[in-house]
């Protein structure tokens, strides 16, 4: 069993877990890139122009203050959903999906959902402030993409969407 950040990866147990995929794939920590990318063989380059996007990110509070840490997200396909999700609403990349996907599932509740949530934003904190190992690359690829073009939706774009599809799924008329 996979863990990370001090916590087990979480165990999708219903339709409502499969929405984040469909409408707000989840961001990578820095691990996860050359996870991933070794993972499919690729290099960590090749990989995220060929599967990633650069997103606004997270929202982090320092000191008081709210901002943005950018980070890579899964690119979606033709449907919206993450390219990752295969017909059948399996993650085809399961066991090495990134931590925005496989720590969080529509079960947790709200306070264990904020603490694998600051934990993530920590990581991405070393990557973008503290210029951690891994952060130089992680940095390099987002630029990169975002130079590209190769941009993400913002999460507030995309979160009333998955918030209709949660409600609607819970509340069926």
């Amino acid at each position: 069993m996979r863990s990370q950040f001090g916590f087990m990866r979480t165990e999708n147990s219903g339709p409502e877990d499969v929405l984040p995929c469909q409408h707000m794939p989840g961001y990578l920590v820095g691990d996860d890139l050359l996870r991933i990318a070794a993972h499919l063989r690729f290099s960590p380059r090749d990989f995220a122009e060929q599967f990633l996007l650069a997103s606004s990110g997270t929202v982090v509070e320092s000191q008081g203050e709210k901002f943005y840490l950018p980070t890579l997200v899964p690119k979606r396909g033709e449907n919206g959903h993450c390219i990752f999700l295969e017909d059948n609403n399996l993650c085809g990349i399961h066991d090495v999906s990134p931590y925005g996907c496989a720590f969080f599932d529509s079960q947790m509740s709200d306070e264990e959902f904020s603490k694998r949530r600051a934990a993530g934003a920590a990581d991405l904190w070393r990557i973008w402030i503290e210029g951690c190992d891994i952060g130089q690359l992680y940095v390099d690829i987002w630029w990169k993409l975002n130079e590209k073009g190769m941009i993400a939706l913002s999460p507030k774009v995309t979160r009333p969407a998955y918030e209709a599809a949660l409600a609607a799924l819970r509340n069926p008329v």
